[in-house]
């Protein structure tokens, strides 16, 4: 593994499982699912439950193809956690409840790979104050990327608890450091390719 991805937890990643012989991927088909950022408004017409939460089955691939999920996928153990968009109660149903749907996956033969690409807070503020006035720019920040801003130790304390509660011996969080973006997109993708079946 190289050494610009690191493990949050002292664990091993187990290697990626055999594929039953005779089935071979001929054709990877792949597609990259980007949920569009909800309001705070909207999160709470929604009703944004833990079962609002899983609203990906219908996303997820078949055999032979693969799917990239944003961030989206843990909103609630970050976002909503920290911007008060969930009950205490529904936080925690949320990180009881993934680690289980992430091994209802991996028992049906998906392999889950889930990467962090962390970036220092002065490399965070540079990148906003950029998107803020370069009009080429075609991401602009909401009002909860702003706010968030001033929370920096709020979601550094959620995202090390959602390590804690979610990190798993079979679907461990990996961190890739992104700084350098480019370096970091190398990373991620050799670490992909390295633990792909």
């Amino acid at each position: 593994m190289n050494d610009s991805i690191s493990t949050p937890t002292p664990q091993q990643v187990p290697p990626p499982p055999v594929k039953p012989s005779g089935q071979q991927i001929t054709d990877i088909d792949s597609l990259i699912e980007s949920f569009r950022t909800m309001t705070a408004e909207e999160i709470v017409a929604r009703g944004f439950t833990v079962e609002g939460t899983f609203d990906y089955p219908r996303h997820l691939p078949t055999r032979g193809q693969m799917r990239f999920f944003d961030r989206s996928w843990y909103i609630r153990a970050g976002v909503e956690r920290v911007m008060g968009y969930c009950t205490p109660d529904e936080y925690e149903e949320f990180l009881r409840s993934v680690p289980q749907f992430e091994e209802m996956l991996m028992n049906a033969d998906t392999t889950l790979v889930k990467l962090w690409f962390s970036v220092s807070r002065r490399e965070q503020i540079a990148r906003f104050t950029i998107r803020r006035i370069d009009p080429v720019r075609r991401w602009k920040p909401s009002a909860t990327d702003i706010a968030s801003l001033d929370r920096w130790d709020d979601y550094a304390h959620a995202k090390l608890t959602m390590f804690e509660r979610t990190s798993t011996e079979r679907a461990p969080w990996n961190i890739v450091r992104s700084n350098d973006k480019k370096r970091g997109r190398i990373n991620a993708m050799r670490h992909v390719l390295n633990v792909l079946p």
